[in-house]
């Protein structure tokens, strides 16, 4: 599974960047807005404190608009991906962009067949809002099972991936339901990655009885 951060948060980046577990980072327009920092600054300091890929997200919403902006975008970095709702006007760009090469990520989907559609654009991740699903009394069980036996029946080489996830139980749902990327927000970075209590217990019990053993060359304190 991906793991992928949405944040701004410099800090989270760069801790899950020594990590070296995380694909790369989805922003929006309403992440870039609350940073009160232009998109080109953010992207600058973004490619520069990290090693993966960034999904930035298209403004415009005709598909003449979203293809310029797109190729702006996929032409800025080869880590950058051209994030496109999944509107209509959004899955004809994501098929003229996916068709010059440029790496595309479907957004705002909040149903199976939109999630066909974008697929046969060339999307290569299909980004779902899971808690919006949720809000919106959609049966999210139901949903992903369809979505994965879409893409698994006719052999879609798309990822399909998470968005807005609030806890470890909706992971859990998304890893047994295979879905193949998730994103993490800073509250939940923290929530997550932190020492088990029994793995610091037994590190503990380490450090006491090494206090007993025989001085070491090898093994020497900084």
């Amino acid at each position: 599974m991906q793991l992928w951060l949405d944040t701004l948060d410099r800090e989270v980046i760069c801790q899950a960047n020594e990590m070296k577990i995380f694909t790369g980072i989805t922003t929006n327009p309403k992440l870039i807005a609350a940073s009160k920092q232009s998109l080109d600054k953010t992207l600058e300091e973004l490619l520069h404190i990290q090693a993966g890929y960034i999904a930035i997200q298209v403004t415009e919403t005709s598909k003449r608009g979203m293809i310029d902006q797109g190729k702006a975008i996929g032409e800025y970095d080869d880590r950058c991906i051209v994030k496109v709702p999944a509107t209509v006007e959004g899955i004809k760009a994501i098929a003229a962009l996916s068709g010059i090469g440029l790496r595309t990520m479907a957004t705002a989907v909040f149903d199976p067949l939109q999630m066909l559609y974008a697929a046969k654009a060339g999307a290569d991740y299909i980004a779902f809002y899971y808690n919006k699903i949720v809000e919106a009394k959609i049966d999210i069980n139901q949903m992903l099972e369809e979505m994965t036996e879409i893409r698994d029946t006719y052999h879609f080489d798309t990822e399909l991936l998470a968005a807005s996830l609030r806890n470890q139980e909706q992971i859990n749902t998304c890893i047994y339901n295979h879905v193949g990327a998730i994103t993490i927000n800073d509250q939940l970075f923290y929530d997550l990655f932190k020492d088990n209590p029994f793995t610091e217990q037994e590190c503990d019990s380490f450090q006491l009885a090494w206090k007993e053993a025989k001085p070491s060359k090898l093994l020497r304190s900084p």
